[in-house]
């Protein structure tokens, strides 16, 4: 644990937009690395605590970070 950050959220940090809670949230819905949000669906993704609409699709790669208010 470094940070209130347990290693294996580590890798999800990455992603823009997401902090310790969402990596959290996203590793609890089985994305444990960000390649694995390459096939996801927003429509899944949003369905996980604290992701909403905007950053589901942000992650899912349906829009830019530019165009998604968080």
């Amino acid at each position: 644990i470094k940070n209130g950050v347990k290693k294996e959220v580590v890798p999800l940090l990455m992603l823009e937009g997401v902090g310790r809670i969402r990596a959290r949230s996203l590793y609890n819905g089985g994305f444990k690395h960000p390649r694995d949000l390459e096939n996801a669906y927003s429509r899944d993704l949003v369905k996980l605590p604290n992701i909403g609409p905007g950053l589901a699709e942000m992650l899912a790669g349906k829009k830019g970070p530019e165009q998604t208010k968080l």
